[in-house]
């Protein structure tokens, strides 16, 4: 009996309710929460919104990420006060990423 009860238990930690992410400390965004679509081949993403700032890390065109409203020199905020040139950056339809 125990074996198909933890069975059970298993498939639901397993099945979840679809919105888990890898290392996410939130729950999954609602669809007014700022996503955008990165719309560059290669877009360098930096510690800060200067063109100067250190590159940590880069998405590929078509890639979509969850943003902030905040846009500062050009950039606008990602998760983890990570920043990306916003002109590369398509707000999603549905989403409110500000003006």
């Amino acid at each position: 009996m125990f074996v198909g009860i933890g069975a059970g238990v298993l498939a639901l930690y397993l099945l979840g309710d679809g919105n888990h992410r890898e290392g996410a400390a939130e729950p999954a965004a609602d669809a007014t929460q700022c996503r955008v679509t990165v719309n560059a081949d290669v877009l360098n993403v930096r510690a800060a919104p200067t063109m100067d700032a250190p590159i940590v890390g880069k998405f590929t065109k078509d890639a979509e990420t969850d943003a902030d409203t905040l846009v500062e020199n050009g950039f606008r905020r990602l998760a983890d006060e990570r920043w990306a040139a916003n002109e590369y950056l398509t707000p999603k339809a549905g989403h409110d990423c500000g003006s």
